[in-house]
């Protein structure tokens, strides 16, 4: 849903995305500031090109929201409550999430659930884990923040039957997401290597099925070449991919 002043507007503008760790990304629109899955704040006196959210940077946007797919350490630190600076700070989470002290500011979701303000429409999809996944409609654009939504397999531990159980449920999950999420503008998705063996056949699904506009890598444990190695296999003329390296690294899509 695009804001009231603007319904009429044709939105064309580069959200710039940085690298914050993990999962964590913030994603600059034209107006407003969206962070996903945001947990290491420090250096304290970091801005957004070494990973961080700066407090005082959080002015210059008409809004700010932040998301929390699920409470797991590596997606949420309750730090991200004391970034309110901004007096249109919305806090989007998942059910289960730690609360902050102004419940007036924080929006609790489980799958299925819908949030709006006028200015962002939200979804609240499923996850394989903990949480939720998020599809985001603000400013004309459509993001999928997936948290931990993946085809988990570990199959150097797991029989041949957990495994496929397990598939099955990813496939699931999908399915369920799939009337809410068509034309992904950018889509945030979990690459972990730690599964060893296709330890990206969840993502390909993905991919094979929403085909986002732009792929973002995520959850790679710090083994940034795997997002080299997704983009040199995936990316296409229909689809670009963010292969970053470090924390802080930022990329343009428009």
């Amino acid at each position: 849903m695009l804001p009231s002043s603007a319904t009429t507007a044709t939105w064309w503008y580069k959200l710039k995305i940085y690298y914050l760790k993990n999962s964590g990304f913030a994603v600059k629109m034209e107006r407003a500031l969206l962070v996903f899955d945001y947990y290491r704040l420090s250096p304290e006196d970091g801005g957004f090109e070494d990973g961080v959210v700066p407090r005082g940077a959080l002015s210059d946007f008409e809004r700010v929201y932040f998301f929390v797919s699920h409470k797991h350490a590596d997606h949420f630190n309750k730090g991200i409550y004391e970034l309110d600076a901004n007096p249109n700070t919305r806090y989007i989470v998942a059910l289960g999430t730690p609360k902050n002290s102004e419940p007036e500011k924080r929006t609790a979701m489980k799958e299925g659930d819908s949030y709006s303000d006028g200015y962002i429409s939200v979804y609240a999809g499923g996850s394989t884990d903990m949480g939720v996944s998020f599809v985001v409609d603000a400013e004309g654009k459509r993001l999928f923040h997936a948290g931990d939504l993946n085809c988990w397999h570990w199959t150097q531990e797991w029989s041949e039957a957990e495994e496929l159980n397990e598939r099955g449920i990813f496939t699931d999950a999908l399915e369920r997401l799939k009337p809410h999420a068509q034309n992904i503008d950018a889509a945030f998705f979990p690459v972990d290597p730690r599964m060893k063996g296709a330890y990206d056949d969840g993502a390909r699904e993905f991919v094979r099925k929403f085909r986002p506009r732009l792929f973002v890598p995520m959850h790679c444990q710090n083994e940034y070449a795997v997002t080299d190695k997704f983009k040199n296999e995936q990316e296409s003329g229909s689809m670009k991919v963010f292969a970053y390296h470090s924390r802080g690294e930022s990329m343009e899509f428009d």
